[in-house]
């Protein structure tokens, strides 16, 4: 039975992972969580509390329970929490890969697959980013997932990095927000929301990782996959989640980034998904499809655990 690791298993992507990949019964899941509650809700024995990301914290963790693959979810993913605590970020995106690069380093049979972003880009290329692309970090936060990546491709062969742009879907209670629930929340409280025109990237459903993981374990695939659906316009992802749930487009402020965002935001931070679609055989979800999805769930989730 293979046994699979999720570290940050409490997440946002990383609890998504640990229920979906769970339902495989060849597979053993295991993930580490350091939130509390998730850990008493879940009641799960294969989730275990992992609050300290210190060297022997984690070195310790991974030879006692001996994974075959490592899913490293760990992350402070607010750009702008990033550049306001640079130390903080350095240490939850960085410094696990630095520790979790020497394990694997040591047992070169264990694969690391490492959630980077599309921030590690600028964001002046005209055309979407490939695999191939070199990195050109703006914020804190790119720059931390940038040197991640090169600890991965420069010490470990057994390695995939997969790029989201930005993933989007229905938060948990104790789960930070995502573009979409921002939008949801404003427009469903009768608030205007500012979306910029200018602003390009191709949206992530959250429901397409976990089949992206599995195909990636599956094939034994090596390298970086870009992850995504089509490109388009902060503004224009707005206008369709009030066109699906029928929501106020009126509150939606059309302006432009350029002058009005701050400097370390890249614009057309797209990433083409080719690679990912045509080596994987699978398709991301495309955006109209997603929100209608959620759609129709989110009503039930709302009575079961108070969401949005």
């Amino acid at each position: 039975m293979k046994k699979v690791l999720i570290l940050g298993a409490s997440g946002f992507i990383g609890f998504h992972l640990f229920q979906e990949l769970r339902k495989i019964k060849s597979w053993q899941i295991l993930g580490t969580s350091n939130s509390t509650p998730v850990y008493t809700l879940a009641g799960l024995s294969t989730l275990f509390p992992l609050m300290d990301l210190s060297f022997l914290s984690l070195i310790g963790f991974l030879k006692k329970n001996k994974p075959d693959i490592i899913i490293n979810c760990i992350a402070l993913s607010s750009v702008d929490a990033c550049e306001l605590d640079h130390l903080q970020c350095s240490t939850i995106n960085l410094a696990p890969t630095r520790v979790l690069a020497e394990y694997c380093s040591s047992f070169p049979q264990v694969k690391y697959i490492f959630f980077s972003s599309s921030q590690v880009f600028d964001g002046k290329k005209n055309n979407p980013y490939t695999e191939n692309d070199p990195p050109s970090p703006i914020n804190h936060y790119g720059s931390c997932k940038y040197e991640a990546e090169k600890i991965i491709y420069t010490h470990l062969k057994n390695f995939v990095i997969i790029r989201p742009s930005f993933v989007y879907g229905i938060p948990l209670p104790w789960q930070h927000g995502n573009l979409f629930h921002h939008i949801y929340k404003a427009l469903l409280l009768g608030k205007e929301f500012v979306a910029y025109t200018d602003m390009l990237r191709n949206p992530c459903f959250l429901g397409d990782l976990a089949p992206l993981v599995e195909a990636i374990i599956k094939h034994d695939e090596r390298g970086i996959f870009h992850a995504g659906g089509e490109v388009m316009s902060v503004y224009d992802f707005a206008l369709e989640v009030a066109r699906i749930f029928e929501l106020n487009k009126e509150k939606i402020i059309l302006k432009e980034a350029r002058g009005n965002e701050v400097h370390y935001k890249p614009l057309h931070n797209a990433l083409s998904t080719l690679r990912t679609r045509e080596q994987l055989e699978i398709s991301f979800t495309p955006v109209h499809t997603a929100l209608q999805k959620l759609k129709e769930n989110l009503f039930l989730q709302r009575e079961s655990r108070g969401v949005l």
